[in-house]
């Protein structure tokens, strides 16, 4: 993950919860996000307080998580 992606951690009310690849967390308005976001979202800061959900990285990093989860549950 590149320094100006986030990981949307957790919504809270208008608050998104944002985490980047140091773990370190930001709290943004969701207003500052130009598309509907959802929790687990990568967004991608794209001017000073403005972010945009970058839809690849998401669905990539959901199937990677998809294929992680796979054998997990069977014996």
């Amino acid at each position: 993950m590149k320094e100006s992606h986030f990981i949307v951690d957790r919504i809270e009310g208008r608050s998104l919860v944002l985490q980047n690849r140091n773990a370190e967390i930001i709290i943004i308005d969701k207003t500052n996000v130009e598309d509907e976001v959802r929790e687990g979202d990568i967004l991608v800061k794209v001017h000073k307080n403005r972010y945009i959900v970058n839809k690849e990285e998401t669905d990539n990093r959901k199937t990677e998580i998809d294929n992680l989860m796979k054998g997990m549950w069977e014996e």
